[in-house]
């Protein structure tokens, strides 16, 4: 790729007011030059407030007026409403070698004097550019197992802007060089808005080592049978049916050696790439195969055949396409079996016994084990439990915090012992908004960071899981094989699915 030309804005054509000028002198400046400002408490990197990217700062005595009240609050810049994008570099080794296998030198736009850059942590740089004309340019972001290697940022996003004070470093985070040393922001360059526009087709190019990690990752997975004999059907189909023939057969379109994603969007740019027997797509979330922890979904030519058909598993595509190419199938040889079993069911069951003995008090004292518990004498490790109680009595603030202690290993409510562990948390109960600010206000009276940086909780919000299922099941497994939680909450059961819940059978299945 190009460079392109670098065309620099009429904005920060005047020096600010001098380094030792207050914050609201710096407020009210950047507000003068059309950057709409975002207020963020002392000493963090994000807002805590809701509708913050409705509301931002744009009057320069607004802005003036607030950080005169809040003279230690940090401020922070909303990207899309000030006509800026920004190239946030979270690991500069890694983004300079991904970024070089797209034909981006980061180095050179490193060494750009033309090109303001942020910076509140020596290890990690932020630069800003102008955001081109009738482009939308939302969030893209690389990941290398779950680290983030660098970020491209627009919209809703905001960038926080000097002299705020850097969470971590503490200090003053600074520009290198002044917008208005630079002669102003630049438009962002070509090639950087070449990665944007086509980010699904050259992400992949990119992170070469995370689809090779997700295709490792695919094959040690535990198979989906655990019958040997199922295993080898498995095998028998991959060998006699490829996953080039089916994706053509599916009429997905193929350019070079990648393909249309059979799932996404077919009428973009290719993202899906056969490697062997197994299918890697460039998107998150594919409805069939594995979702390695790189964001990659990987599968195979059943997983394809359970997509076109509709079959709510796995298993059942393989039957299917057994009985197409004329695969033997355990059900099959099994049929057979029980035609030969008949005298033996006739005759020698009536033969069979079963012995039972009671073991005394004392050997069941002695052999019985320990009960493990994950929180002390309130949640057995493997065990399920359930928080009852009315509607709006705190059951979702309780099992919050329970997620914090094991999350941490500290007490749970400052009393009970807690291992240390993974937490998933599936809540199909409260809004996202609702769930942020419970989940603040608990971080903050336990002292940590606001921004759940230092919290090993994930979530998923808001999925419309449905454990009734198979299709959301299986999803869920892929989810638990891939994070290991120690601790699943799930807020609430009667939204996770369509059973009876007075129907004791109809509870036995779903638990």
């Amino acid at each position: 790729m190009n460079s392109g030309a670098v065309v620099q804005t009429n904005a920060f054509s005047q020096a600010p007011p001098g380094q030792a000028s207050s914050r609201a002198d710096q407020a009210r400046y950047y507000t003068m030059q059309g950057l709409c400002l975002v207020k963020i408490p002392p000493g963090q990197k994000k807002p805590l407030t809701t509708g913050w990217q409705r509301n931002p700062i744009r009057k320069p005595t607004d802005a003036a007026r607030h950080w005169s009240d809040h003279p230690n609050d940090n401020m922070g810049v909303l990207l899309g409403a000030s006509g800026l994008v920004s190239l946030d570099v979270d690991d500069l080794d890694e983004a300079r070698a991904c970024l070089g296998r797209v034909g981006i030198d980061l180095d050179r736009l490193l060494a750009d004097p033309a090109i303001p850059k942020i910076q509140g942590n020596p290890k990690k740089v932020r630069l800003l550019f102008q955001a081109p004309a009738g482009d939308k340019l939302t969030r893209k972001a690389l990941r290398n197992d779950d680290v983030s290697v660098f970020e491209l940022r627009g919209g809703s996003c905001q960038d926080v802007l000097p002299p705020s004070v850097h969470p971590e470093t503490k200090q003053p985070y600074r520009w290198v060089p002044n917008p208005w040393e630079a002669g102003g922001i630049p438009v962002l360059p070509a090639q950087l808005l070449t990665l944007w526009r086509g980010w699904d087709e050259l992400r992949p190019e990119m992170a070469t080592e995370q689809i090779q990690a997700a295709l490792r990752e695919y094959q040690r997975r535990s198979p989906a049978s655990s019958d040997a004999e199922w295993d080898a059907v498995r095998t028998e189909i991959r060998g006699r049916l490829s996953v080039d023939k089916k994706l053509r057969e599916m009429g997905v379109r193929q350019t070079g050696q990648k393909f249309s994603c059979p799932f996404h969007l077919p009428d973009k740019n290719p993202s899906f790439w056969v490697h062997e027997d197994i299918w890697v797509c460039a998107h998150s979330g594919a409805p069939v195969g594995y979702e390695a922890p790189s964001g990659y979904s990987v599968g195979d030519v059943i997983d394809l055949h359970q997509y076109q058909l509709g079959f709510d598993s796995p298993g059942k595509a393989a039957a299917d396409l057994a009985r197409k190419l004329g695969v033997a199938t355990p059900e099959q040889t099994e049929k057979t079996a029980e035609r030969c079993s008949d005298t033996y069911s006739n005759t020698e069951t009536s033969e069979r016994s079963i012995e039972l003995q009671p073991e005394t008090a004392a050997q069941l004292i002695e052999d019985a084990p320990e009960v493990d518990y994950l929180v002390e004498h309130i949640l057995p490790s493997g065990g399920a439990s359930l928080v009852a109680g009315e509607s709006g009595i705190g059951k979702t603030w309780v099992t919050l915090d329970l997620a914090i202690s094991v999350a941490l290993g500290r007490p749970w409510l400052a009393h009970f012992p807690a291992k240390q562990g993974n937490v998933l948390v599936i809540d199909e109960e409260n809004a996202k908004p609702l769930l942020r600010k419970r989940l603040q206000k608990l971080l903050k009276a336990a002292q940590l960071d606001v921004d759940g940086s230092t919290l090993g909780v994930r979530f998923l919000t808001g999925k419309g899981i449905n454990l009734s299922d198979p299709v959301f099941v299986s999803a869920v497994e892929r989810v638990l094989a891939a994070s290991s939680p120690d601790l699943v909450i799930i807020d609430s059961l009667v939204r996770i699915h369509t059973g009876n819940e007075n129907d004791a059978g109809d509870m036995a299945k779903l638990f």
